[in-house]
């Protein structure tokens, strides 16, 4: 086999799928929803979109640390912002503190405008419903939701929230949720590590499923099975009687014995 060795000026990534994870963004809303939010004082030179953009785009591919978007900070390296639909890469000192101020709201928001984890559940559930291509049942028409708790080994590390983790390591315990067989994530918790697996679950998964069926049929009523600790909720995709979702889930989830009596399914 002979090998033909030209040289370009083009700017070769390694990262070029980062283009397709930008078109699904910009398809979604969440860069007009978080422009909308009130904010005291004077417009930042970098929008909050643009910040979160960069960490969606980050952690899509695989950098969770901040000082990863350095990289992508040369004028020179535009395909990052240019993926992303970004205005201006924010730096690293930028990324940080504008996700904590994000965070320190949501934790203080009201009812007046949604948090910021709302945006996002609900823009992801969107995403699922109009991009999925099937949802694919584990028995006759009911669709699998996985919920679980994973651990992380974080050992030898002094992060924040690090604990001792079921699993015998350090680390954080986070709970999942992935949607259909095919696995599409519709929401997750960071836990730390030293939370049982049980401690606010039903709470959580209460607060998960109404922005799960939204990926489904949007406005479904529907019945439900959940059984712990396992953690799996199937739910038929057609509607089986008109009561709201949420009403329905939470009466499972506060009748246990009920709860237990239909894991048989």
């Amino acid at each position: 086999m002979k090998f033909h060795i030209i040289g370009t000026k083009e700017i070769l990534v390694s990262h070029s799928g980062l283009a397709l994870a930008g078109t699904l963004l910009q398809g979604t809303r969440i860069r007009q929803r978080l422009n909308r939010r009130k904010r005291e004082g004077s417009p930042p030179a970098i929008a909050d979109a643009d910040n979160l953009l960069a960490m969606i785009g980050l952690l899509c591919m695989g950098k969770s640390d901040f000082e990863a978007v350095r990289a992508f900070e040369d004028e020179s390296n535009q395909f990052f912002r240019l993926a992303l639909g970004l205005k201006r890469v924010p730096s690293e000192a930028t990324l940080r503190q504008r996700l904590d101020r994000l965070g320190a709201e949501d934790a203080a928001a009201g009812e007046s405008e949604p948090p910021v984890r709302t945006i996002l559940l609900e823009e992801s559930a969107e995403m699922v419903r109009r991009h999925a291509p099937k949802l694919t049942p584990c028995w006759k028409d009911w669709i699998p939701l996985d919920v679980d708790v994973s651990p992380m080994d974080n050992s030898n590390s002094r992060k924040e929230g690090v604990g001792y983790t079921y699993k015998g390591t350090d680390g954080y315990a986070p709970n999942l949720a992935y949607l259909g067989q095919e696995g599409y994530m519709v929401n997750n918790q960071l836990r730390p590590g030293t939370q049982h697996s049980q401690c606010g679950t039903p709470g959580a998964g209460v607060w998960r499923f109404g922005r799960t069926i939204r990926s489904v049929r949007s406005g479904s009523g529907c019945t439900s099975v959940f059984w712990p600790p396992a953690g799996r909720v199937c739910f038929p995709r057609r509607s089986r009687a008109d009561r709201p979702l949420c009403s329905t889930i939470t009466e499972r989830v506060s009748g246990r014995g009920t709860l237990r009596a239909e894991t048989g399914l």
